[in-house]
This record gives structure tokens, C-alpha cells and sequence, in this order.
């Protein structure tokens, strides 16, 4: 019969476990052993830097570096922020001397109106004084247009012209009755005749009574070149006051309104212009030129 035996218990499992040994173990049993092999040598022992943990030296360095820079920055953002004072100063200064230099514009500006508006109503009263000076001493004369000139024309031949016009149209004029007569010659020599009598009131028959004579007339009957004994082809006759040269002006404007928006007509009377829109309505009198734009805005 036999009999087994089972190996005797040996204490290699418990040897084994405590012969397993960790790693840092075994690093710090080897570094023992190399510690007292070496004589004279002493002990160290190391320690493992934890994961994450950071070293006070690199963060005072890091620490300082960061502070550098930042005051850096804040060093340069004073520079500039100086430097936008400084412009915004310089700025200031600039609009305030604008500001100053703009006012002063306007109250040279203010002054040179006043000035300006004085002037123009000055202009404006020796204006209409000249006018009246030229008017008054145009009062008693009036205008024939359309005469030829004769090759031996003088103030005798005028005045014979003015008479036989007078008696055309019957009036009775004679010869102490005007004053002077003459012709004013222009490039093509064919000037008006300016015949000035000794009173106003001659002259405003002689004009009504043309003026008469052609309405009782046709065509070719009125006033013409062949009632003077001139030879050639009849040429109307034309007879006005002798008009200043603001009035003349203003009855060529006046003509130019009258065919432009349809009145009824335009005419004279002792100096003055005057228009009518329609037959039966009051006569408008044109002063200055400003009157006919105002019947231009009216329309």
C-alpha cells in the first residue's frame, strides 16, 4: 500500500510574496545598498515630484517676467494716452480759434450787409434823382424816327422837317416855338431827330395829335417819309417822347412782356411806361424793371 506524501509545506509561497517587492522598494533598497557600498558617501533619498506641482523659483521668475511686460504695455499705454491728450488739446485750441475766427466773419459779414444795403439805397436815390434830372430836362422834347438824312441836312432843314410835320397833322406851330432841334447820329447816320419845344404842353399836342392823325388813317396813309417831299419808297414815321435811358429801357422790356404774355398793349405817357393785360382793365405803370417780374411771378 502506498502511502503519498505531499511535499512538505514550504514557506516559498510567503517568501515568494515577500520576495515581490515594489519598484520603489526595491529603487530604495538598491540605493541603500549603494549608499553603504560606498564609504564616506552619505545617504540620499529622493523624492518624486508630485504631477502638476510647479517649482516657486519658475513661478517668481514667470511671476516677475509677466509683471515686466505688463508694465511695459502700461508704460507705452501712458505714452499714447499722452500723446491723444496732447492732440486733443492742440484740437481744441484749433476749433477754439476756428470758432473765434468764425464769428468774427460773421459779424464782418453782418457789417458788410448793413454797408452793402446802405449803399444800394443810396444808388438807388441818386439814381432816381439823375432819372428825374433827365426827365425834366427831356420834359418838352420829343423823338421823330425813321427820317433819312439828307446829304445838305442842317438845323434849318430839321426845323423845316418839324414844321411840315406840324402842319400834316394840323397843328399850328411856328418856328419861336421850338426850341432846338437835332439829330443824333449814330453808325448808319440814320439817328432819330430830337426836336425840344419851348413849353411841355406843345409837345403833348404834337404827340396826341400824331398820334390822331394815324388813328383816323389806313396804313398807308399814316404819318410817312412822303409827307416830307423825300424821295424814295414811303417809310412810316415814328414819333415818342424822348425818353430817358432807364424809361427807354424799360419800354423795350415792357414791348418784349407784351408780346410774350398776350396783354392788350403798352404805351407812354409824360415819361412813364405804361401796360393793360385786357381791353376794360386799369393801366399797370412800370417804375423799374422789378415791377415787370412781379407781373412775370403773378402769371
Amino acid at each position: 500500500m502506498s502511502v503519498k506524501r505531499s511535499p512538505p509545506k514550504t514557506s516559498s509561497g510567503t517568501s515568494q510574496r515577500r520576495d515581490q517587492k515594489t519598484p520603489q522598494d526595491s529603487e530604495t533598497v538598491s540605493e541603500m545598498k549603494d549608499s553603504d557600498s560606498a564609504p564616506g558617501h552619505h545617504m540620499i533619498t529622493r523624492h518624486k515630484r508630485k504631477h502638476g506641482e510647479v517649482d516657486n523659483s519658475e513661478l517668481k521668475e514667470l511671476l516677475c517676467d509677466m509683471q515686466r511686460k505688463q508694465q511695459a504695455e502700461f508704460s507705452s499705454l501712458k505714452q499714447d494716452m499722452d500723446t491723444i491728450k496732447q492732440q486733443n488739446l492742440d484740437y481744441q485750441k484749433s476749433l477754439e480759434y476756428l470758432s473765434d475766427m468764425y464769428d468774427s466773419l460773421l459779424r464782418r459779414m453782418d457789417t458788410v450787409e448793413k454797408e452793402n444795403l446802405a449803399y444800394k439805397t443810396r444808388i438807388a436815390n441818386l439814381e432816381g434823382k439823375v432819372e428825374q434830372l433827365e426827365r425834366n430836362l427831356k420834359a418838352s422834347s420829343i423823338e421823330i424816327r425813321n427820317v433819312p438824312v439828307c446829304q445838305t441836312e442842317n438845323k434849318s432843314s430839321l426845323r423845316a422837317h418839324l414844321l411840315q410835320l406840324s402842319d400834316v397833322i394840323n397843328l399850328n406851330i411856328q418856328d419861336k416855338d421850338i426850341r432846338d432841334v437835332f439829330r443824333i447820329r449814330k453808325k448808319n447816320n440814320s439817328g432819330p431827330i430830337i426836336a425840344e419845344f419851348t413849353t411841355n404842353s406843345l409837345k403833348e399836342m404834337f404827340i396826341k395829335s400824331s398820334i390822331d392823325y394815324n388813328k383816323e388813317r389806313p396804313k398807308e396813309q399814316k404819318l410817312n417819309t412822303s409827307h416830307l417831299k423825300i424821295e424814295g419808297k414811303p417809310m412810316p414815321i415814328y414819333i415818342t417822347d424822348n425818353l430817358t435811358t432807364k424809361t427807354r429801357r424799360l419800354h423795350f422790356l415792357s414791348r418784349e412782356f407784351v408780346k410774350t404774355h398776350q396783354y392788350a398793349g403798352y404805351w407812354i405817357a409824360y415819361g412813364k411806361v405804361y401796360l393793360r393785360e385786357k381791353e376794360g382793365k386799369p393801366a399797370l405803370r412800370i417804375d423799374c424793371e422789378e415791377d415787370l417780374a412781379k407781373l412775370n411771378l403773378k402769371k
